[in-house]
């Protein structure tokens, strides 16, 4: 009956959980390459700061002209903005990426 009316059920159902399969896999490997962007990202925005922080440990005189120059806490302020910012493009970036 189901051969006359239009095709075959167990045939439509295998094409479908075919396709439900390949699309998963599709997910699961731009989640994968997203994963290598995310981590760059991380590293990126977290180096400034590991610097920063690790040159105030070993060196604190270095840092001393951000707190003595009057332009230092404007360049600070500045650092934090830009830094700000490149996170925020980041995340936008990599969830275009795992849209498509």
């Amino acid at each position: 009956m189901h051969g006359q009316t239009g095709g075959n059920l167990s045939e439509t159902l295998e094409n479908m959980s075919d396709m439900v399969r390949r699309r998963l896999a599709m997910v699961a490997k731009g989640r994968a390459l997203s994963a290598e962007g995310r981590l760059s990202a991380l590293v990126m925005g977290a180096l400034p700061i590991v610097v920063g922080f690790l040159t105030f440990f070993f060196n604190p005189e270095y840092l001393n002209e951000f707190v003595v120059n009057p332009r230092g806490p404007t360049l600070i302020g500045a650092f934090v903005v830009l830094l700000g910012t490149g996170f925020f493009v980041s995340h936008i970036i990599i969830q275009k990426s795992m849209e498509d």
